[in-house]
């Protein structure tokens, strides 16, 4: 049984985790079938829509001539649309969210469970239609969406830190959509009316993933962890077009149950990707030409760090689901770890590097779960356990490329990078590098290092600098922990929440400072670039001492 990498914030919460056994489904009711129409246009001018593609979240039809499509239904089921490039479907006024899809759950959400959110309400037969109407759309290839990873509020006042930070950042954006990669709330679901509508100000349509904090805890198993979450939001798996770009969002959170002895019942969960979402998948795919690009989200990573020895985790079935992806152009994101990473993940052992499928992990909206002192806004500075601030990415498409950005939430405060000069570690060293104040000794400066993080640097960036304006030089990548975030986790103990400790990061670079530096003022320009080019520079400056120990001019 493996477990996420950050199992250890709910340990601390819960105590130790315990095995369960994974209940697989719910008793399937007898199979029937679904029909309907999906229709465009208005008054007499609606018409059906001829290509459509529909799906109960496994299988997925077509939509004939007349638009007319009928799926198979097993059991409880949740019937979507999948949107058209052209095409727009319906929003809830006030949240932006989009409503593409009909629960049909005819006994709602058991009562007998005791869930704590709301669930299902009982939804009755089949209609005897269930029909999609679309509106149309411009739709070009080439645009903008906004990307998020766990704002996880657990309260209302970490919801005031959404509003007054990443909400009050983006309103107006000029982007054609959002999508939230799960963990929407911390535990507490009761947020979810105040969260999205605060997220509707930012004035765009918008979709979400689940995340393993979006949860039923009190399920007894996966079979109904997600009530609350199909009541706002709908299905946990589905598909849209934007621009000719093919989106799927999937859910890769396996719940084991409710465990009693645990506060709120938290039970674990794992990563994974069902068979049934494998093949939506597959079936998706069979109807989109293989020169459109796929832009696959989840919770989970598919591939990440997650121990500060370097160790790595897998989604499971990540395998199979980039064999069913095969040579398509395709970009995988995820969140959950709340730090920031760009993987290269070969689809099997013997595919050539040119194969590599990539897939970014996003630093998260909430950073270090909303711990940190405030900034002048009174907002919660939150810095990642990677160093890299809390923040959003733009995703821009054009074509069949795609490129996800990073920007810190407050922009005049986080830069894209952040350099410090830190006391020289020795290889193997436990624990952060102390940080240098910026007046050196001599002596001080020839044990000091320039330590840069770029926060969106992946494994093909690199990061130089320039002393005094001289020739550039190269960086090392360094697997360390930035010591400039454990150095405000330290000094701001009081406020940063109990788990939420400095991990080791993927992005941080560090060089000595060259010998023999005369006394004097000195600055430091650095330089980083990217898996999209340049990803920022930055200027620090320092004094060296004389041996008198005044601060004298070179």
């Amino acid at each position: 049984m493996r477990f996420s990498r950050f199992a250890t914030r709910r340990d601390f919460i819960q105590g130790a985790a315990a095995a369960a056994t994974v209940a697989l489904s719910p008793a399937r009711a007898a199979a029937a079938a679904a029909a309907g129409v999906v229709s465009a246009g208005e008054g007499d001018a609606r018409v059906g829509l001829a290509g459509v593609l529909v799906t109960n979240g496994r299988d997925v039809v077509a939509t004939d001539a007349d638009g007319r499509y009928t799926l198979p239904i097993e059991g409880d089921a949740i019937i979507s649309v999948i949107k058209p490039s052209g095409y727009a479907v319906p929003v809830e006024p006030g949240t932006n969210l989009e409503r593409f899809f009909h629960i049909h759950q005819p006994g709602g959400t058991p009562a007998s469970l005791g869930l704590s959110g709301p669930g299902v309400d009982p939804t009755g037969p089949l209609p005897a239609s269930v029909d999609f109407h679309l509106a149309r759309r411009e739709e070009p290839s080439k645009f903008r969406a906004i990307l998020f990873a766990d704002p996880q509020p657990e309260t209302d006042a970490e919801v005031d830190f959404i509003r007054d930070g990443v909400v009050a950042a983006l309103a107006g954006v000029d982007a054609a959509f959002g999508l939230t990669l799960g963990d929407i709330t911390g535990d507490n679901l009761s947020l979810y009316p105040r969260i999205n509508a605060l997220i509707g100000q930012i004035g765009i349509p918008w979709r979400v993933a689940i995340g393993n904090h979006d949860l039923n805890y009190e399920a007894k198993d996966d079979s109904f962890a997600r009530e609350t979450f199909k009541r706002t939001f709908g299905p946990t798996h589905y598909a849209f077009e934007r621009g000719g770009a093919l989106f799927i969002v999937l859910d890769n959170v396996v719940y084991h149950g409710a465990d009693a002895s645990k506060p709120g019942s938290q039970g674990d969960y794992h990563d994974a990707i069902s068979p049934g979402q494998l093949r939506f998948v597959e079936n998706v795919l069979r109807h989109t030409p293989k020169d459109r690009l796929v832009i696959i989200a989840t919770h989970i990573p598919l591939k990440s760090t997650w121990t500060d020895d370097g160790r790595e985790v897998a989604t499971q079935d990540t395998a199979e689901l980039l064999a069913i992806v095969g040579e398509r152009p395709c970009v995988s994101f995820s969140g959950h770890t709340h730090m920031a990473e760009h993987r290269y993940i070969l689809p099997s052992d013997d595919a050539p590097a040119s194969r590599a499928h990539r897939h970014q992990v996003l630093a998260t909206v909430s950073g270090s779960w909303w711990s940190g002192p405030y900034d002048s806004d009174g907002v919660a500075i939150a810095d990642c356990c990677d160093g890299a601030p809390s923040g959003y990415y733009i995703l821009d498409v054009d074509g069949a490329t795609c490129q996800a950005r990073f920007h810190p939430t407050r922009a005049s405060r986080s830069p894209l990078l952040r350099a410090a000069l830190a006391e020289r570690q020795d290889p193997g060293a436990d624990g952060p590098a102390r940080l240098m104040e910026a007046k050196l000794t001599r002596r001080q400066a020839a044990r000091t290092e320039l330590v840069v993080n770029a926060f969106d640097g992946g494994p093909r960036a690199n990061v130089s600098y320039r002393i005094n304006g001289g020739a550039p030089v190269a960086m090392a990548r360094d697997y360390r922990v930035d010591p400039f975030v454990a150095d405000v986790y330290a000094r701001n103990a009081n406020v940063i929440k109990p788990w939420v400790a400095a991990v080791k990061s993927p992005h941080v670079w560090a060089a000595p400072l060259p010998a023999e530096l005369a006394p004097g003022p000195h600055s430091v320009d650095v330089t980083a670039t990217g898996e999209f080019g340049e990803i920022g520079r930055t200027t620090i400056l320092f004094e060296i001492k004389g041996d008198d120990g005044s601060l004298a001019l070179r």
